[in-house]
């Protein structure tokens, strides 16, 4: 009879499509299997990168910096400076130093007191660049205004580049007010540790040492609340 099936064949056939189901779901889980498998080994890199992170980044403070287990790149926090260091394989090395004030030393001039009298100057240092804003104001009692020699210190811990120290080179900007002219003028680094603020000379149109004044009368007569502003931006190494 045509079309007619054998019940053997019909079990056969079913038999048949049974093994060929069974085989499919086996690929599948083989396939499922492989998957998980690169996805397990995937999260433990994940795991040991994180594990890596963790060991090069440590928290603390400026008195309890790790001191054994030390590694080139070791990186740490101090909560109670806010500032992060790295370890350069030898040395604690500061790689940023959040806004912080500190009074500049001076030689040459002196604020006096009352009134105004202000010397005072923050800084901050990222990727080995110190920068600088700070203001000296004079007082109403025994100021001594600026003269050509005066100096103004760095923050005690820092160094400059070899490559901009010193040889009077310009680092930033300034402005003097005295007696009511204002004038404009640079900052130049006089030693590793020092800088010095100046205005133009009328003859000159760039600047030099010898071209930059700080007197009794330039740009005017100083007297009590007159003020130098003036910025530094300098290459080189701040130590913790």
């Amino acid at each position: 009879m045509v079309g007619w099936v054998s019940p053997v064949q019909r079990d056969l056939g079913d038999d048949r499509k049974a093994r060929i189901a069974l085989d499919s779901i086996g690929r599948r889980s083989q396939s499922l299997d492989d998957r998980l498998t690169t996805v397990e080994s995937g999260l433990a890199t994940a795991q040991s990168d994180i594990a890596a992170l963790e060991a090069a980044h440590v928290i603390c403070t400026s008195s309890t910096r790790p001191s054994t287990g030390l590694f080139e790149g070791l990186r740490i926090y101090e909560t109670d400076t806010d500032r992060t260091l790295v370890y350069s394989g030898s040395a604690w090395v500061i790689l940023l130093q959040p806004v912080a004030t500190y009074t500049p030393t001076l030689a040459g001039v002196a604020i006096g007191t009352g009134g105004s009298a202000t010397n005072t100057a923050n800084y901050g240092y990222a990727q080995g660049v110190l920068t600088i804003v700070g203001i000296i104001q004079f007082g109403t009692t025994a100021p001594t205004y600026p003269s050509t020699s005066h100096t103004i210190t760095l923050p005690a811990t820092f160094t400059p580049a070899p490559a901009v120290a010193p040889n009077y080179a310009p680092v930033g900007t300034c402005q003097m007010v005295a007696g009511g002219v204002a004038a404009s003028g640079a900052v130049t680094l006089v030693s590793t540790t020092q800088v010095r603020c100046g205005v133009w000379n009328s003859s000159a149109t760039y600047v030099s040492n010898n071209n930059l004044n700080s007197a009794s009368n330039i740009p005017g007569t100083w007297t009590t609340g007159d003020y130098i502003r003036w910025t530094a931006t300098i290459p080189g190494t701040l130590a913790p």
